[in-house]
């Protein structure tokens, strides 16, 4: 069973400054997302419920999963350095 994956207007933005060799292995990890949101390689982020991130080389996606509605909701796609500044 699939979740909807929805991006949030910041997360789009960065997503599409970022490099297209870059952004593509980005939205190969949003499929594989959508697949299985809590997949190997994702963490929770300590001090919050339901707020994970999932890395990509040097890059993180952080999301929100919403399991009653089966959506994951995209908050951040940066870079390592970047994405934890607001967390």
């Amino acid at each position: 069973m699939a979740y909807n994956v929805s991006l949030h207007r910041e997360a789009k933005k960065d997503i599409k400054k970022l490099h297209p060799q870059i952004r593509s292995r980005i939205i190969d990890a949003l499929d594989d997302i959508a697949e299985n949101p809590k997949l190997q390689n994702s963490k929770l982020l300590s001090g919050y419920a339901n707020l994970y991130r999932y890395r990509v080389g040097n890059y993180r996606i952080v999301y929100r999963i919403h399991d009653e509605e089966l959506e994951v909701l995209i908050l951040d796609a940066k870079p390592r350095g970047e994405v934890y500044k607001k967390y």
